[in-house]
């Protein structure tokens, strides 16, 4: 984990619990006190991340041949964290920005890796290939199974490689973001590499959208003013 002069937040949890209609409103929050603020989508943050996002998630897009096994999806978005690291997150950290971030793929890697087979002790190799700077806070998303899958209902058009694996899977995944903190002490060994336990905070996304977002837009200002002596501007 690095220490860093910016503010670093990870909003996360499991598909239609609102992570991305969240972070965008936080955004336009954020940007209307004059804050400097960028929002990145993980993975697919960097024009290399993009076509790696394509790649991962709907191969056949490129070709009906490609299989894409667990560990090397990994491989892929682990390529992807490594881009907007070096190229876009450390740069803007530098430069006392804040960062939102719709995932991060230590997050969804651990997650979506356990979900898929992975052991803890591979993606925990897999975790060494990068230092990433550390995030102030980790906002994991949660509601119901049911107003989850009624959402995905709704919004679902064409499903990716992961949808396509069944609403078992994708409860799979929610059932583990929703007790990542509980599951084992190795879990909690491989999320201490990214982030500290204490900067990881789960939010009821049940709530109004605009309440939740203003809440979390009052939480990351007083992050950044205990950050820094004067506000961003």
């Amino acid at each position: 984990m690095i220490d860093h002069d910016g503010v670093y937040i990870v909003f996360e949890g499991a598909d239609f619990v609102g992570k991305t209609t969240v972070a965008s409103l936080v955004e336009k929050k954020l940007k209307e006190s004059d804050k400097r603020t960028t929002l990145t989508k993980h993975p697919g943050a960097t024009p290399l991340g993009q076509h790696l996002r394509k790649l991962v998630k709907t191969p056949d897009v490129f070709n009906d041949n490609i299989e894409i096994d667990p560990m090397s999806a990994q491989i892929l978005m682990m390529v992807d964290q490594i881009c907007f690291i070096n190229t876009v997150l450390t740069p803007k950290l530098d430069n006392k920005q804040i960062v939102l971030a719709d995932r991060s793929n230590f997050i969804s890697g651990i997650v979506y890796g356990l979900a898929e087979g992975l052991q803890t002790t591979t993606l925990n190799k897999l975790f060494q290939l990068a230092d990433s700077p550390t995030p102030d806070r980790v906002f994991i998303l949660r509601v119901s199974d049911e107003i989850r899958m009624e959402r995905a209902g709704a919004r679902r058009k064409v499903k990716d490689r992961f949808e396509d694996q069944g609403n078992d899977f994708i409860s799979k995944v929610a059932n583990i973001y929703d007790n990542l903190l509980v599951l084992n002490p190795e879990i909690l060994v491989l999320l201490t590499r990214f982030v500290p336990v204490e900067n990881i905070i789960y939010k009821d996304s049940t709530k109004p959208i605009e309440e939740l977002a203003e809440e979390l837009t009052q939480e990351i200002l007083h992050i950044a003013k205990q950050k820094c002596e004067n506000p961003l501007l």
